[in-house]
C-alpha cells in the first residue's frame, strides 16, 4: 500500500547535502522556528533545539534544520534522485514536488523504503527486494561516501525503551495523524523495515515510529541475529570534493537567499523557460552569469560544478526539463535561480 512515509526521507536529504558539498556531519544548523515561503514547519515535539550539528539534526529528526537543507537543494531534486533509483513517491494528481516532500508529503511503499535503505546500508544504490538470483536493476541515490556518512549517523541512534539488544543502523517515522509508523534498519547484512498503523488509513491515538515500530524492529533483528556493521574500508577522495560549510546556511535567517544578498543571476532568471537548438538533441549547452562578486561554489540541481570556482559565470550542458541553480561565496552570500530547457 502507498502511505506517508513521515520522516524516513530525511536519511536522503542529508545525504544529497552531503553529495553537494553543503553539509558534513558536523556542520552547525539552526533549530529554530523559521517561515518557508509562508510554509512554518514545526518539530514533532513542538519544541526547538537552537544550533544543531548536523548529526543531531537527523538522529533528533528535527524538522526545520531538514527543510532548510531541502530548500537549498530543491524538492525536485529529491524526487528525482529517488524515483531514478526505483524509490516511488506519490504525489497528489496535478501537483509538483514541495518541502512537505520531505516529511511524509508523498506515499511511498514499504518495500520501497526498504531499497532506500539498502542504499544508505552499502554503496548509494538501492537493493530492491526480489526473489531469485537476478536483481532489478537501479542507479544510484548517493555516492558511496554520502551513503557512508549517512549510516554512520544512523549507527548512532539509541535503540528504544525496552527494546532487544543489539546496535544497528536505524531511522523511524511517523505520518500526519498518527496513521502510520515507520522504522527501517539495517546490520551489516540485512535491511529490516516495519510499518504499523491501520489498512483502512485510521489514525491511532499516540502511535509513533519510536514507541511502536522501532521494538518491533529491534525483535526482528534478535530473531535473525545481528551482524556488527564493519567500517568502511578504502581511501576516501575527499579532495576532488567541495569542502563543506562550516554553518548551513552560510548566514543566518534561512534556506532562501537572504533579500539583502549582493549576488543576482543575470542570467537565466527566475521562473523563465530558456529555449534553445542543437541538431542532435541530447543536452544543450547554458552560460549562466551572476552579478555582485565571483561565486566559490557553484552547484546544478544541487550537485557541485567542477571547475566553476571563483567564477561571475559558468558554463553547463543541461538536459531539458527543470534545473535549479544555487550559488554560494565564502562570505556566506548565496543566490539560487529555477528554470525551464527547451
Amino acid at each position: 500500500a502507498v502511505r506517508s512515509p513521515g520522516s524516513t526521507l530525511k536519511p536522503a536529504i542529508y545525504g544529497l547535502g552531503i553529495d553537494a558539498g553543503l553539509v558534513a556531519r558536523g556542520t552547525l544548523m539552526e533549530d529554530a522556528p523559521q517561515s518557508f515561503a509562508g510554509y512554518e514547519p514545526d518539530n514533532f515535539d513542538d519544541a526547538f533545539r537552537g544550533t544543531v550539528t548536523v548529526e543531531e539534526a537527523l538522529q533528533r529528526s528535527l524538522n526545520i534544520p531538514a527543510m532548510t537543507l531541502l530548500d537549498a537543494i530543491g524538492p525536485m531534486q529529491l524526487f528525482v534522485q529517488l524515483r531514478a533509483g526505483g524509490v516511488e513517491l506519490v504525489l497528489p494528481d496535478g501537483t509538483a514536488p514541495t518541502l512537505a516532500l520531505g516529511l511524509g508529503g508523498a506515499g511511498t511503499t514499504l518495500l520501497d523504503l526498504a531499497a532506500l535503505y539498502g542504499a544508505i546500508s552499502s554503496d548509494g544504490t538501492p537493493v530492491h527486494p526480489h526473489v531469485g538470483d537476478k536483481r532489478p536493476a537501479s542507479s544510484p541515490i548517493l555516492s558511496a561516501r554520502a551513503a557512508s556518512d549517512i549510516a554512520a549517523i544512523l549507527d548512532g541512534m539509541r535503540p528504544p525503551k525496552n527494546a532487544a539488544r543489539g546496535q544497528i543502523a536505524y531511522k523511524t517515522g511517523t505520518s500526519y495523524g498518527h496513521r502510520d509508523a515507520w522504522a527501517v534498519g539495517f546490520d551489516q547484512q540485512h535491511v529490516v523495515a516495519v510499518w504499523v498503523g491501520r489498512p483502512d488509513g485510521t489514525p491511532v491515538p499516540q502511535l509513533t515510529g519510536w514507541t511502536d515500530a522501532a521494538p518491533m524492529l529491534f525483535d526482528a533483528f534478535a530473531r535473525i541475529g545481528v551482524v556488527p556493521r564493519r567500517a568502511p574500508s578504502g581511501r576516501r577522495d575527499r579532495d576532488a570534493l567541495p569542502p563543506p560549510l562550516q554553518r548551513f546556511p552560510p548566514r543566518p535567517g534561512g534556506g532562501a537567499p537572504a533579500d539583502g544578498s549582493s549576488l543576482k543571476f543575470a542570467f537565466p532568471l527566475e521562473g523563465s523557460v530558456v529555449q534553445l537548438t542543437r541538431p542532435d538533441g541530447g543536452r544543450v549547452p547554458l552560460l549562466a552569469r551572476i552579478l555582485g562578486g565571483a561565486a566559490d561554489l557553484w552547484l546544478v540541481n544541487g550537485r557541485p560544478l567542477v571547475g566553476a570556482a571563483h567564477r561571475r559565470q559558468a558554463q553547463i550542458e543541461l538536459e531539458t526539463g527543470a534545473h535549479t541553480l544555487t550559488v554560494v561565496t565564502a562570505e556566506g552570500d548565496s543566490a539560487r535561480v529555477q528554470f525551464s530547457v527547451e
